[in-house]
């Protein structure tokens, strides 16, 4: 922006103003009748100074002095699509540092939204990766990325692959076991008396033949216990891609 000069006598017909770069930017310049003039095609984090000059049907006025330095600049790029990692009620989200158009970035949001009914959650920070927190654990979840710098909110990254944010299970609740069907995989507290009446503890854990079976009751063959005189309980793990629950409380096998 500039103030009209003195026309001398002449009437002004336009203005040009010409900005140039003190450190290697492309230089330009543009012509309008009025202020204030937009000088395009400058190179963005670049510094420049700009001057104007006045015209009229007697020639061209001198430049006037410069102006005080400038460095243009844009929002940033839309930065890639980031990659996840599930967490407890959590997603990590990773991305690449996209051009930041003439101004540092200054922070990266990352926000993750489901498509089954979890609760959105965002997180912001001045560098990847970002956890986003306050996720419903066994929804699905996409995660996009924006970047922000002096010049405003880049666009959003496309969205992640999905992802679902998981814990381990909670720990089994009321074991029952008898001789026919004792629950397992199970750990076995083995109660052996001696002629002393003093007593030996031996724990193992014992796997049922159909230790691939995901529901209950698992049953654990009767050879693999021993013979009477001993005392059996039984506890049952849980187990998912996360890792295994607490141990549930125990029951006696009658």
């Amino acid at each position: 922006m500039f103030t009209p000069p003195n026309d001398g006598g002449s009437a002004i017909t336009g203005y040009t103003a010409d900005c140039a770069s003190s450190d290697g930017g492309t230089e330009n310049t543009n012509t309008d009748v009025a202020s204030p003039i937009t000088v395009t095609g400058l190179s963005n984090g670049h510094t420049y100074t700009c001057a104007v000059t006045a015209t009229n049907t007697n020639g061209n006025s001198l430049p006037s002095t410069t102006s005080a330095s400038v460095v243009p600049n844009a929002v940033a790029d839309q930065p890639a699509a980031p990659t996840v990692l599930s967490g407890n009620r959590s997603m990590r989200v990773t991305f690449a540092m996209p051009n930041d158009s003439g101004s540092p970035i200054t922070a990266y949001t990352a926000s993750c939204t489901s498509a089954n009914g979890g609760v959105s959650g965002q997180a912001a920070g001045p560098a990847s990766p970002q956890t986003v927190g306050g996720l419903s654990n066994g929804h699905a979840y996409t995660c996009t990325v924006t970047a922000t710098n002096a010049a405003g909110n880049s666009l959003s990254s496309p969205s992640s692959a999905a992802g679902a944010p998981s814990t381990v299970p909670a720990a089994p609740t009321h074991p029952r076991s008898s001789r026919a069907t004792p629950r397992s995989p199970c750990h076995f507290t083995q109660t052996a008396p001696s002629a002393r009446r003093s007593r030996r503890t031996e724990s193992r854990a014992l796997r049922a033949t159909s230790a691939r079976r995901v529901r209950s009751p698992l049953p654990v063959h009767r050879r693999r216990l021993r013979a009477s005189g001993y005392s059996y309980t039984c506890v049952v793990d849980a187990t998912n891609t996360r890792g295994s629950a607490p141990p549930s409380s125990s029951a006696a096998v009658p």
